[in-house]
């Protein structure tokens, strides 16, 4: 980063840490006849820090050694003109700034911002008040010391990169671990606009007396609508105006938002001749940045090494014993595993997982290790299998159609069959695998929307996945009756359906539903087809057992004092994820009592709208509906 090491902070209070090896030291070098603030590895060679974008230039240090290279500095500051984007020479990037000495009042930067773009400054108010109209009041925090902030704003942070192409650097857990000391020691301050009491944008830099350095922006896309992003960073400004600092810095990146405020900007690039190394990494770098639109064999291969250079990210561990202990390095070993698809803010609100943690007690890692590995061996052979047909025989042409758009509420008519497989490849379309054994009895029937199934808990993987085009279909349920051995299911987990499997009908006139005779309340234990009412929520938490199909009050609370029908009772389950079978625990069903999707981090909730299950305890009779 900008004048990342004029300040001893980081480099006395991490480098023995962060850079493993032992040894570490500070130093000044001199190259290119400027000198330099850096980190020495143990045979004095300046060390390649994770996270820096690049060196600034000191006065004469009374020692400095000379070194052949380094591989970004700022070696020169132009102008920015009418905001428009700065042309750097080859070999170098511009990283923009604010200089504060431009500019006598913050009025007068104000209205330069806005004679440049139609959006700087114009629309701040108007967007700060629809924002607090639709999720809350607003208001700014400076300074949050709250590692879970900080690791919710990676998330965001890392699938905008995954989305846009970029690498996600955020996945590493030595850069993660990094940037979760820095704000431990209260060396970099994380900056929250608030919604009501979500944080909807956030900053996380490092301000002194003299600038302020933007290192990470990022927003919850649930609200961008309202640009939270430009309105943090917006008041960010003026809080930099008004302490007095010298400069506001953006760092290295050419966006185009940063020039409607930027008045200079570091042209940064390489000084002295790089080793053979780092010509063969700037090589590499610059091959896979250029082939994007390359024949199908580099654009493949680039493919291949975006995913190593990926893989080799997500496998940099930080040895050390000095952080271990801290609080929020437990936490992060915890969210490693899932890190950065996506996960649950608390799993013990999700039912799903405490059925399948009831699912793994007892379970014998041997069998469950054959069992992984048989289904392994499978789905190889399988894919063998189609390699080998897809050479021997043209693919088939597949049907394309257009998204429906479904909302819930709209009534579809799920097609034939064959108007299905007519859409599949390899079994799935759009991602969504057709299972002809649990979803043909509900071919050429109509069914009412649901839901639309944006991210949901994968219980395969463990983690938060996307679905694209998929929607729930009231009534559309698994019955478990595709298992093998005929053991079957009674987990009634909702069935994905693709839109490309579903066509608009006619909406039509429902008959009033026959009045169903139940003669008395009836008594538990409860059976199919009696009317219970769900239990206030003080009277299941102060009678609730400790075992692990658990009750959420936030998940199911809204149900409290409602009235349903048994469906049925839930006895054995099947667990996808160790593929074997064990007792539910006769928990009952309800009648259309669906989760109502636990919140996720980063924003959002998971949509797999997973059947809920209730112990008797929980309900107690009712009277039937009139």
């Amino acid at each position: 980063m900008a004048n990342f090491f004029s300040n001893t902070w980081f480099l006395d209070a991490t480098a023995e840490v962060f850079f493993p090896g032992g040894g570490a030291r500070t130093g000044t070098v001199e190259a290119g006849g400027q000198h330099y603030d850096v980190l020495l590895e143990p045979g004095g060679r300046p060390a390649r820090l994770p996270l820096a974008d690049f060196l600034e230039p000191r006065e004469n240090p009374a020692d400095s050694r000379p070194v052949p290279f380094l591989p970004a500095v700022a070696r020169d500051r132009v102008a920015v003109e009418n905001g428009k984007s700065v042309i750097a020479p080859a070999a170098m990037v511009p990283a923009p700034l604010v200089d504060w000495s431009r500019f006598d009042s913050w009025d007068h930067f104000v209205h330069e911002c806005t004679s440049r773009s139609r959006n700087a400054f114009r629309r701040h108010d108007r967007k700060l008040a629809q924002l607090a109209a639709a999720a809350g009041p607003t208001r700014f925090s400076l300074d949050e010391p709250d590692h879970r902030l900080l690791e919710d704003a990676l998330v965001w942070k890392s699938r905008q990169l995954r989305q846009t192409g970029h690498l996600d650097r955020f996945s590493s857990p030595r850069n993660r671990q990094l940037l979760h000391r820095l704000l431990d020691g209260r060396h970099m301050k994380l900056a929250v606009l608030y919604a009501g009491d979500q944080a909807v944008a956030m900053q996380f830099g490092h301000a002194d007396a003299e600038r302020h350095s933007s290192w990470i922006t990022a927003y919850d896309t649930a609200f961008a609508h309202f640009s939270p992003g430009v309105l943090l960073l917006e008041h960010m400004l003026r809080v930099s105006f008004d302490l007095g600092q010298k400069a506001f810095e953006f760092l290295i990146g050419d966006e185009e938002y940063k020039y409607h405020y930027a008045t200079d900007a570091w042209l940064v690039g390489p000084v002295g001749r790089p080793p053979v190394r780092e010509r063969l990494r700037s090589f590499a770098k610059s091959w896979i940045s250029t082939r994007e639109e390359a024949p199908p064999a580099q654009a493949r291969a680039v493919q291949l090494a975006r995913k190593g250079a990926q893989r080799w990210l997500q496998r940099t561990t930080l040895p050390g014993p000095a952080i271990r202990s801290a609080i929020w390095l437990q936490r992060i070993d915890l969210d490693q595993q899932n890190w950065p698809r996506g996960r649950l803010e608390q799993t013990a609100e999700c039912q799903l997982v405490g059925l399948l943690a009831r699912g793994a007690r007892n379970a014998s890692p041997v069998a469950i290790g054959l069992t992984r590995l048989r289904a392994a061996a499978g789905v190889q052979g399988h894919k063998a299998w189609r390699f080998v047909t897809a050479r021997l025989s043209p693919p088939p042409v597949r049907e394309k159609r257009e998204p429906l758009g479904l909302k819930p509420g709209d009534r579809v008519r799920v097609r034939t069959p064959e108007a299905i497989e007519a859409t599949l490849t390899e079994g799935r379309s759009n991602g969504v695998y057709y299972i002809p054994s649990s979803m043909s009895a509900f071919t050429d029937h109509t069914f009412i929307v649901e839901r639309s199934v944006g991210r949901f808990y994968d219980e395969v993987s463990g983690q938060v996945l996307k679905a694209r085009g998929a929607v729930l279909l009231r009534g559309a349920r698994c019955d478990g009756s595709q298992l093998a051995g005929g053991k079957g299911c009674d987990r009634a987990c909702p069935v994905f359906w693709s839109e490309a499997w579903l066509e608009r009908a006619v909406e039509e006139t429902a008959a009033p539903p026959a009045p169903i005779a139940s003669p008395k309340p009836a008594k538990a234990p409860f059976q199919a087809g009696d009317m219970v009412r769900v239990r206030a929520v003080d009277e299941i938490l102060s009678a609730a057992t400790n075992d692990e199909l658990g009750y959420s009050a936030r998940m199911m609370g809204a149900f409290a004092g409602q009235t349903f029908r048994v469906s049925g009772r839930a006895h054995k389950a099947y667990d996808e994820r160790r593929r074997r079978w064990f007792d539910a625990g006769g928990a009952l069903q309800l009648d259309d009592v669906q989760c109502p999707g636990v919140p996720l981090v980063g924003g959002g909730r998971c949509d797999r709208g997973c059947t809920l299950l209730w112990r008797d305890a929980w309900v107690e009779a009712a009277a039937p509906l009139n």
